[in-house]
């Protein structure tokens, strides 16, 4: 998913400099070279999109899924679940509250998309985060294929920022919950883990160039 993420950032970083050396005053051949190398990684991001779907739905469709995710939930309540939720969403707010480059609207926005896929986490554990997962890629390949390749907003943020948002806070819950049955993670790596997310979510939003 990361490979999908950094082709978008590509692609869009590429329509920019198209779209900049076009009010700049240079010539076609140069603007078509940034469009080609734009429709070079669009292609890229889209493929990859889809081999994530595919893997979700492979992973989803196993007859053993729905053994670990009740198995690795109970273990979670049973180590306090929602206190290490309660921690991560001050985590985030925090983090969010430090970035001067972020703009209060952008923030609130970073701070909504982790709180759905969270909610999602508390409402299905790793399966109801692997839902909105796959739902979200799935309209990412369609989003890709837009003549903005993601630059389109999806609320205050683009849509490649909120895609992006999305894969990095899923990815920590799956990990997050597969930690509970690793020996030794979830009393020493659980929390690292969760606190790897805020500071991702911070770069999702400034990684993406927006002209």
């Amino acid at each position: 998913m990361h490979v999908a993420v950094e082709a978008n950032f590509e692609a869009i970083r590429r329509l920019n400099r198209r779209d900049r050396a076009r009010v700049t005053g240079f010539g076609p051949d140069l603007q078509g070279m940034h469009m080609a190398g734009a429709e070079r990684y669009r292609r890229i991001a889209r493929a990859q999109y889809g081999v994530a779907v595919e893997a979700i739905r492979e992973r989803r469709s196993r007859s053993d899924w729905l053994d670990f995710v009740q198995a690795s939930r109970q273990e979670a309540e049973r180590r306090g679940l929602e206190d290490l939720l309660g921690d991560v969403d001050d985590q985030i707010r925090e983090v969010l509250l430090e970035q001067d480059s972020l703009s209060p609207v952008d923030a609130e926005e970073v701070l909504s998309i982790v709180r759905r896929v969270v909610g999602a986490l508390r409402e299905g554990w790793v399966d109801g985060v692997l839902n909105l997962l796959e739902e979200r890629l799935s309209r990412a390949v369609t989003d890709v294929d837009d003549p903005e390749m993601g630059r389109q907003p999806a609320s205050p943020v683009m849509t490649a920022q909120e895609i992006c948002i999305t894969v990095m806070i899923a990815e920590t819950m799956i990990s997050f919950a597969a930690c509970w049955f690793i020996p030794f993670c979830w009393c020493c790596a659980a929390l690292w883990i969760l606190g790897t997310l805020a500071p991702k979510m911070a770069t999702c939003v400034l990684l993406f160039p927006n002209g």
